[in-house]
């Protein structure tokens, strides 16, 4: 398999603990994600795989912060 970024054949594949947060809630804790990573030796360009399982709780997070987004800036009315 090539390089998506730069075509190089020199590629390898890494063990690897990720934790995603959400951009706009920095406090909330993020979503450790445990996967193997391939790096391209020669760019540096990476690509891995989300789980299933953790796709899911991200989704969900991402539904939940724009909800508080929307809510937040929603007019107060008396």
């Amino acid at each position: 398999m090539k390089c998506a970024s730069c075509g190089s054949d020199d590629q390898a594949e890494f063990p690897a603990e990720m934790s995603i947060h959400l951009r706009r809630s920095p406090r909330q804790p993020g979503t450790l994600v445990f996967q193997t990573v391939l790096i391209c030796m020669d760019c540096g360009f990476s690509q891995f795989i989300v789980p299933d399982a953790e796709l899911r709780e991200l989704a969900h997070d991402k539904f939940i912060d724009h909800v508080r987004f929307q809510l937040s800036r929603a007019p107060i009315r008396a």
